[in-house]
């Protein structure tokens, strides 16, 4: 019984492991796709994607730059104040993501 218990213990230490590597890599193809597909004026904002991992070995996407407060608004869309107009959404971050799964 107890060696069974060490097999299966073993054995979802090993499918724990596959599974971090997997996401890993999907973490690093976002990352590149997003600044692939990321409105480039200067390139700072694109350029500021980063993938960064927490205490607890969870993987966030973010972006460091100075512009990243406009992530929002180019994924969704806006009222542009000036002109009164909506700003059509550019789903750059969606579509990244889901090409990399």
């Amino acid at each position: 019984m107890e060696n069974e218990e060490q097999i299966l213990g073993q054995m979802s230490q090993a499918f724990f492991g596959i599974e971090k590597e997997y996401l890993n890599g999907i973490a690093d193809r976002s990352v590149v796709e997003i600044k692939r597909e990321s409105p480039k004026d200067t390139g700072v904002y694109a350029n500021g994607w980063t993938k960064e991992k927490d205490s607890k070995g969870n993987i966030s996407l973010v972006n460091n730059s100075k512009h990243a407060y406009i992530a929002i608004f180019l994924e969704y869309g806006y009222h542009d104040g000036k002109e009164r107009k909506f700003i059509r959404p550019r789903k750059h971050i969606y579509n990244s993501i889901k090409k990399s799964i």
